[in-house]
């Protein structure tokens, strides 16, 4: 079984497909790791005039999940969390440095909720007969939670117009990150139980 989801956040949308075409970081993503920041020149979509939003910030987190090669009773997950340049875009008028580090905030947020969907596929018992629907509660309840997490975050923050907030949730945004940080880019296999 070969399935992958990605999951991309457009403002208030979810939208979900079921392929994905691996992207070069340098031309279309930038796959999240703590060294690299995004800066407006990472927004290579084209804005979109009639858009009521002032920036589409479209982070993904997805996964596949395949029979190991060596025992099919092991499922082999690979999560990766990216950015898509050719899709995220913002108006001139909302491109303050205040705003592209509350951009890098909803970043970070979702790898967040990508460390979190790698730990509860390890600590949640998947069974033979009936993964496809487990796997199938465990990645929707992923998702409901950080599109949640991340309305919550735009609304606190008023878009990162608000700077006491913003700076309130980019200290616990590190701080879970680093309390995270074991499940940061690790291959996850489970045992398929009878």
């Amino acid at each position: 079984m070969k399935r992958t989801l990605t999951a991309v956040f457009l403002g208030s949308i979810l939208l979900l497909t079921s392929s994905f075409q691996k992207k070069s970081e340098d031309d279309q993503a930038i796959y999240w790791y703590a060294q690299r920041k995004l800066t407006w020149d990472d927004f290579k979509g084209k804005p979109i005039p009639t858009n009521m939003n002032d920036v589409i910030n479209v982070s993904v987190y997805q996964y596949t999940a395949d029979p190991a090669k060596t025992n099919p009773n092991i499922l082999a997950f690979t999560i990766t969390t990216y950015f898509s340049k050719v899709n995220s875009w913002a108006k001139p008028e909302s491109r303050t440095p205040e705003r592209v580090v509350h951009e890098q905030g909803k970043f970070d947020l979702v790898e967040i909720h990508s460390r979190l969907f790698r730990k509860t596929l390890m600590e949640t018992p998947l069974h033979k007969n009936a993964y496809n629907r487990e796997l199938h509660k465990i990645w929707n309840e992923s998702l409901h939670f950080k599109n949640s997490e991340l309305g919550s975050y735009d609304r606190d923050t008023e878009n990162g117009k608000n700077k006491a907030k913003q700076d309130k949730w980019d200290k616990d945004i590190q701080k879970r990150l680093k309390e995270l940080e074991k499940y940061y880019n690790m291959p996850v296999k489970v045992n398929l139980a009878d």
